[in-house]
């Protein structure tokens, strides 16, 4: 598990590898109290990046959380779990 300490106006930033043609993509499952945005940088050869940008509105304990798996599929192959920590400024 992953822990991020931010204070409130902070941004971080998730870089996820990715391969879109298989199907699969990462998920939120779990962002509550973080305003999350996301994008995908490709390569190339088609693989990319997923970017998943968290921000700090308020302070608390949050739980941020992705999977990668087919949208239509509740079988994840990989997931990621962040405990995330936001203080005031």
């Amino acid at each position: 598990m992953k822990q991020v300490a931010l204070t409130v106006g902070q941004t971080f930033v998730f870089e996820l590898d990715s391969n879109p043609a298989t199907g699969y993509s990462w998920m939120v499952m779990s962002s509550d109290g973080l305003t999350v945005s996301e994008e995908f940088r490709e390569a190339e050869d088609g693989t990319g990046k997923q970017l998943f940008m968290i921000h700090a509105d308020h302070p608390g304990e949050y739980v941020f959380e992705l999977q990668y798996r087919k949208p239509d599929d509740d079988m994840a192959v990989d997931g990621m779990i962040a405990e995330v920590t936001v203080t005031s400024a």
